[in-house]
């Protein structure tokens, strides 16, 4: 099983510990342990320090300039060695059995898989109803822009295939990177599908999502959507991080 998990974490000193040990049972139940990569993204509460004593993960330490997730993953994907990657968070909220059907579907040809909350056996769970809300509304409405039938294009957590990390320039240094790849992706001719999730608010820390903040950087992706498709920009390739 060539898999690389990538986790970003900042301040996740509570969760990052019991996320890294799921995801090696996950890997024990299926006769192989995965690459684990995880990234302190300038935390300030130990979390580097709990990732230095788990056994088994490659830990990268962000203290330069720039922060964010979308620099986490970012960096960590340049870490990861397998050929398939998984973006899954240190909060704790996204499912174990949602790997399986990642995994699952990119064995079966597929370029990415969106863990999706809303496709048919998905579920918001206990989110917010207006993060749901605005989460779902965003996603058809890029799915709108794209033509294509993607409904959850705001999550995160997926895998996908090395190539396509390596194919496309990612720019979002936030949560926008999440559909920046969504829509890069698709446009560059990857095959992209959505596997069930069901999503759980987290039990311990604090979300570092803030809609006012990061409102624009997804605003500017939903701009980029019609140049891509009009072929004015490109897509990739991928530089450096």
């Amino acid at each position: 099983m060539n898999v690389s998990f990538v986790i970003p974490a900042r301040n996740e000193a509570e969760n990052v510990g019991a996320t890294v040990r799921r995801i090696q049972e996950w890997g024990r139940q299926r006769g192989s342990v995965p690459e684990i990569v995880v990234v302190d993204d300038h935390s300030t509460d130990g979390t580097w320090d709990e990732i230095e004593r788990l056994a088994g993960v490659k830990g990268v330490r962000r203290t330069g300039p720039g922060g964010g997730i979308g620099f986490a993953l970012k960096a960590g994907t340049q870490e990861a060695t397998g050929e398939f990657i998984i973006w899954t968070m240190a909060d704790g909220c996204d499912s174990v059995e949602t790997y399986t059907l990642i995994v699952e579907a990119l064995s079966a040809g597929a370029d990415m898989a969106i863990a999706s909350r809303h496709v048919p056996g998905g579920s918001r769970g206990d989110q917010g109803a207006l993060k749901a809300f605005l989460s779902r509304t965003y996603s058809m409405i890029a799915s709108l822009l794209l033509g294509a039938a993607i409904r959850d294009g705001t999550n995160a957590f997926r895998g996908f295939r090395r190539h396509v990390f390596q194919a496309v320039t990612l720019s979002s240094d936030g949560f926008a990177i999440a559909p920046e790849l969504t829509a890069k992706a698709h446009v560059a001719g990857f095959k992209v599908c959505e596997v069930p999730t069901l999503y759980r608010e987290r039990r311990a820390g604090t979300s570092k999502f803030r809609l006012l903040k990061v409102a624009p950087s997804y605003i500017r992706v939903l701009l980029l959507v019609p140049c891509l498709r009009l072929g004015v920009c490109s897509p990739g390739p991928s530089r450096a991080y």
